[in-house]
């Protein structure tokens, strides 16, 4: 009797034990979530250490997922994607439908930062059919919104984005993950200042980028999402010409940057910071930023060459787990075709079709990892630099700025032969004369400003002639006055953030809904 006491008191002592140390490394796992846009080494370290310790009870594909996340948030780009992938494969074979959801908006986000745009719709798709088998409806309203998010983020929709704002910034709409909306509020604000910069609204640029800080001020935990906004917001002080705010701003930015030691936004303040004083003329400064800038770039350059092959073999390593998985089949089948005679010409049509089909699969993602790998990130590296002079008499110059005013209310930038030279002429001016305008007034060169009119041309076009959606790229490259098909392809691109084909697939399911 004694001896049953005993060994119960020992099952007792030893489930006490598990329960304990199933509730120490949750709360370890929420320490290390609490610190991915804080302090990402940190989080990186109890991701680890909870990996090597914890018990079967924890889900290793949300201990990865914090891994992933902190390792992108640092730009380790190579760490995060191989974590990523490994999350989605540790969700899918726990049925962990959240954790995978979670995944697939992450990958979102690396394979856009990327520029690949097939990736991107891989996740984006497999993410709304994942959200659309969601029984549970509370869950399924919260990712619902974040899908529409990031839809409207791909597309540059700033209404949207809006609508999206009134349902992520009153606790009365979602008290239960009103907090956690409240940094998908400040990311949204944030986005929808960049896109008012992007258009020349300024007062609105500001309006939204100091209602994001506002956000986060009250949070510890959100330095990336400031150091993001920081970097954002010294543009409008470019914009308006008040360098030193805009320098000071970058530099508050720089202050938090170590923290992260991110390539792409050291790059990014640098180069900023570097711009900032070469409208000061302060060439030291000039030197010295320009020169971090630079060192920034190359360690981008790297990690981007290095999270190209992550991808690849990730996605090679998918490969081999469909094709291990149908080898074990086929060995199974074989043992019954063995086995079982009067089956065997069944079984036979049977592995045959079954063989077809998987090998037919296995040279669809062969062929689309062909277009992984050639698929590379181009770094937009156009620095623009403001240009100061007084040689353009002020009268002058303000009738060029009115010219440009009424040329740009017109489409004749639509002109596939038009000219800096031919513009000068319809101007009744000189080719210097309007260069140095439209640099300084416009913060671009030529080349740039006219194929900044005919994408916003032809973006507008699309976005209020649904006709237009139904056209071929090269007809559209045409309208607008791209001399080909290529050249219009990579100009949208570099200024919208996405390709024409990818663009146009987003608003007609913008247009569906």
């Amino acid at each position: 009797m004694k001896i049953i006491f005993f060994f119960l008191l020992l099952l007792s002592c030893n489930f006490s034990l598990n329960s304990q140390k199933k509730g120490e490394s949750n709360d370890l796992l929420n320490t290390a979530e609490n610190l991915i846009l804080i302090n990402p080494n940190q989080s990186i370290k109890i991701g680890e250490q909870i990996l090597k310790t914890a018990s079967t009870e924890i889900e290793p594909e949300n201990i990865h997922l914090i891994l992933s996340k902190s390792y992108f948030i640092k730009g380790e780009l190579k760490n995060a994607i191989e974590h990523l992938f490994i999350t989605k494969q540790d969700a899918i074979q726990n049925n962990n439908q959240e954790t995978l959801i979670k995944a697939l908006f992450h990958g979102i986000t690396i394979s856009k930062f990327l520029g690949l745009d097939k990736l991107t719709d891989r996740f984006y798709i497999e993410a709304s059919q994942l959200i659309n088998s969601f029984t549970n409806q509370e869950l399924r309203d919260k990712y619902t919104l974040q899908i529409q998010w990031i839809q409207a983020d791909l597309l540059k929709n700033s209404d949207l984005l809006k609508k999206i704002i009134t349902k992520t910034s009153s606790p009365e709409q979602n008290p239960k993950y009103f907090i956690e909306n409240k940094l998908i509020t400040a990311q949204i604000l944030n986005s929808l200042g960049e896109l008012q910069l992007n258009r020349n609204n300024l007062d609105s640029a500001k309006y939204y980028f100091e209602n994001s800080l506002s956000k986060i001020r009250t949070d510890q935990n959100t330095s990336f999402l400031e150091l993001q906004i920081l970097t954002n917001y010294s543009t409008y002080f470019f914009l308006l010409k008040k360098y030193q705010k805009a320098i000071d701003t970058l530099q508050k930015a720089l202050i938090i940057s170590p923290n992260f030691k991110n390539a792409y936004y050291e790059e990014k303040i640098t180069a900023q910071l570097a711009k900032n004083y070469i409208a000061l003329d302060d060439k030291m400064k000039i030197q010295e930023f320009d020169l971090k800038a630079t060192e920034a770039a190359n360690e981008l350059l790297t990690q981007v060459n290095l999270a190209s092959n992550a991808i690849f073999n990730a996605l090679q390593k998918e490969q081999n787990i469909k094709k291990n998985e149908l080898q074990q089949k086929f060995n199974i089948l074989k043992i019954i075709i063995v086995s079982v005679i009067s089956f065997l010409i069944f079984l036979w049509i049977f592995i045959k079709w079954l063989t077809t089909k998987n090998l037919s699969h296995a040279q669809d993602v062969v062929n689309y990892l062909k277009l992984i790998d050639e698929s590379d990130k181009k770094e937009d590296s156009i620095k623009k630099q403001l240009v100061k002079s007084n040689r353009i008499p002020k009268e002058t110059e303000q009738i060029l700025i009115d010219k440009l005013k009424k040329f740009e209310s017109g489409n004749k930038y639509t002109n596939h032969d038009m000219s800096l030279a031919q513009m000068s002429s319809q101007f009744e001016t000189n080719t210097k004369y309007l260069s140095e305008v439209i640099n300084k007034h416009k913060g671009k060169n030529f080349n740039l400003y006219i194929n900044d009119l005919r994408i916003k041309y032809i973006v507008k076009k699309l976005r209020s002639e649904p006709n237009y959606l139904q056209y071929k790229v090269s007809y559209l490259a045409k309208e607008s006055g791209f001399s080909s098909h290529s050249s219009f392809a990579t100009i949208f691109k570099n200024i919208t953030g996405i390709s024409p084909n990818v663009f146009i697939k987003l608003l007609k399911k913008d247009l569906k809904k």
